[in-house]
């Protein structure tokens, strides 16, 4: 009987282990994007691209899948080091009025987000225009090496009765 309870204690004391491991590791703050790490000459980011990018005078400009979603990514470059990655997608999906598909996206996007990192963004949404208004949801995560992450949602109506969902993500190091 005390092996089965020592048993059993020892199972949740390595479950509890293995918990608190995976809440450090997704709770450190990013060092970069994927594996870019802030730093990296523009011959190592095009080389992580698997020559994919387009290196344009202090950027790179490629395309990557993201959950589904494609999205154009352009990495900025200071001083010939990686300072900042940039991923727009123009998701097309959007209708007239609110959208709640919109807006929906853009919960998953900072659920995401909240999961990689261990913790929840700041979000505001905010709107510009009269009538059918142009709807901006944006949520920002700081970190204590100074990196921020800022993940925007744009729903943007037509008189058409369609509309755009536009959504960006931006990692940026330290200035």
């Amino acid at each position: 009987m005390q092996w089965r309870r020592a048993g059993v204690l020892l199972t949740e004391a390595l479950a509890w282990v293995v918990a608190a491991a995976a809440t450090a590791a997704a709770a450190s703050p990013p060092e970069g994007w994927r594996q870019f790490r802030f730093g990296i000459s523009p011959e190592a980011a095009l080389a992580g691209l698997g020559g994919a990018g387009e290196l344009h005078g202090g950027s790179i400009r490629s395309a990557v899948d993201i959950d589904g979603e494609r999205y154009t990514v352009l990495m900025n470059f200071r001083a010939g080091r990686l300072h900042d990655v940039f991923l727009k997608s123009s998701l097309d999906r959007a209708t007239a009025g609110s959208d709640p598909q919109c807006a929906a996206y853009h919960r998953r996007l900072a659920a995401k987000l909240a999961a990689d990192y261990g913790r929840e963004g700041e979000t505001e949404r905010s709107s510009l225009g009269e009538g059918a208004r142009y709807v901006f949801t944006r949520t920002r995560l700081s970190f204590a090496n100074g990196v921020r992450i800022v993940a925007e949602t744009k729903f943007v109506p037509s008189l058409g009765g369609n509309g755009l969902c536009d959504s960006s993500l931006s990692y940026q190091d330290a200035d």
